[in-house]
């Protein structure tokens, strides 16, 4: 059953944890989390807009939901297919997560994403990801996943999001099921445990399971406890041992950070790592793109992303056009000259790239061939309803001037 809603007040379904039982896979359990999560989840009421789904499940037993959010362009692009982002006590991270891939695809750093959340409920936060795990596992893996790929137009990107306890599932998860998720994402995972069992168990999974090759980022706050700082920094360690070579991962402490605000930072920064492939490439000096293969190696990295994520392989403007201010800002305006030029062999009828142009002719002192793109630069911002046209007239006007 699916069910519509739109703008409705919902509450979080995640209530407080007291940890001190069996760990998953192993014999001591994390240090209590309970406190903390449940002021953080006290306050976790969110308005959401999306697909509410309900359905009995056969791995737990249990009438269990779904929240799904579709992008903004799923109606309208009927071919195209999406990554998703999975977020165990999914209504409390909804929201928040929605929001900054809404802000990172604004800015060309990922690809518009499905978003679902898994709730969870004060009855059975614990008993998913601590006492009964291999069963919470089954449920995703066996019925979440498959429902969404069935009835959503997904790719094979997907990524899994956990915080506090649910973080300490995402990493064990990960451990014995690599190939599963291309990233996981991991704040302030509750990872303790006496001499820290838990962070040991993980190295035993990782050390026996070499099938997959994810992207991993964890991440804890400055702020929080020690037991939560103590246990990232000895995992950290243990990855940086080689324990899992293969595996492409990142563990970040970040300043002042406590354990209520971890979530909303953590999974902002995560997505921003394991996408990290998506965005543009930056260069900080001529130096810099000229041992990375130049504009060669910018075409690899598109031509790369575009299979990837099922996208065109064509150069974005805003990438060519930063490594040609990248030599204008060196003084070496005829390079510069010669990616403009790219650029609007690439995009003729582009005003942004005519205009770009005509800037780099008149820096390198062309101010023929700079009346002449202006001039063009004018004549496609009128086609366009003429929005620059005051200032296109004026640097028109300038570039005749330097003319001899």
């Amino acid at each position: 059953m699916v069910l519509k809603f739109k703008h409705i007040l919902v509450a979080s379904t995640v209530a407080a944890t007291s940890v001190s039982a069996t760990a998953q896979a192993g014999t001591a359990a994390p240090m209590q989390a309970g406190l903390q999560d449940q002021q953080l989840m006290a306050t976790a009421q969110v308005f959401s807009e999306g697909d509410q789904l309900k359905f009995q499940s056969k791995a737990l037993g249990e009438e269990r939901s779904l929240l799904v959010y579709k992008p903004e362009s799923y109606k309208k692009n009927k071919d195209a297919t999406y990554p998703v982002i999975y977020l165990l006590d999914g209504p409390s991270h909804f929201d928040h997560t929605i929001a900054a891939m809404k802000y990172m695809v604004k800015e060309d750093r990922m690809p518009e994403a499905i978003i679902v959340g898994i709730p969870n409920l004060p009855s059975t936060r614990r008993r998913d990801m601590l006492d009964k795990p291999i069963n919470f596992t089954k449920f995703i893996k066996s019925e979440v996943m498959p429902h969404i790929e069935g009835n959503y137009r997904t790719n094979d990107q997907k990524t899994l999001f956990g915080h506090s306890l649910a973080g300490r599932f995402a990493l064990f998860f990960m451990s014995e099921h690599k190939d599963i998720f291309q990233n996981y994402i991991a704040g302030s995972p509750a990872l303790q445990g006496d001499d820290f069992i838990d962070v040991k168990m993980l190295v035993k999974n990782l050390k026996a399971n070499d099938e997959g090759a994810p992207t991993v980022y964890f991440a804890v706050g400055q702020g929080e406890r020690a037991g939560f700082i103590g246990s990232v920094d000895t995992f950290k360690k243990a990855l940086e041992g080689g324990i899992a070579p293969d595996m492409k991962w990142k563990a970040e402490y970040i300043p002042t950070l406590d354990h209520s605000m971890s979530p909303y930072v953590s999974a902002y920064r995560g997505l921003q790592y394991v996408y990290s492939d998506y965005s543009d490439p930056v260069f900080a000096s001529v130096a810099e793109y000229e041992k990375a293969g130049e504009m060669s190696a910018i075409e690899a990295h598109y031509k790369n992303r575009a299979v990837k994520y099922g996208l065109e392989d064509k150069i974005p403007q805003t990438a060519i056009i930063a490594v040609a201010n990248l030599y204008a800002g060196e003084g070496k305006h005829k390079k510069a000259v010669e990616i403009f030029e790219y650029n609007q062999r690439a995009n003729p009828e582009s005003l942004r790239a005519n205009f770009n142009l005509a800037r780099g002719y008149q820096a390198a002192g062309m101010h023929e061939k700079s009346v002449e793109y202006f001039q063009i630069s004018l004549e496609l911002d009128a086609k366009s309803g003429g929005r620059n046209k005051t200032l296109m007239m004026n640097m028109l006007e300038q570039a005749k001037a330097r003319v001899k």
